[in-house]
């Protein structure tokens, strides 16, 4: 059975893991650090994920191509 931390607990810890990677502003919202390399590289690879993802969807799709 899966145990799930408690929400606060849960932010701290991903920030603390993520720490470099994004900046907080005055009123307190989020925003990733696009120049980080560890940010950079993990983008690619979903993006390269999602573009896999659609192209078999669509070539499987009754001849249809994109």
């Amino acid at each position: 059975m899966f145990r799930f931390d408690e929400p606060e607990k849960r932010l701290l810890r991903l920030l603390r893991e993520y720490a470099g990677q994004y900046t907080i502003d005055d009123d307190g919202m989020v925003s990733t650090d696009f120049s980080h390399p560890e940010v950079r590289r993990r983008m690619m690879e979903q993006g390269e994920s999602i573009d896999r993802l659609f192209a078999g969807q669509i070539s499987g799709a009754d001849g249809l191509l994109r």
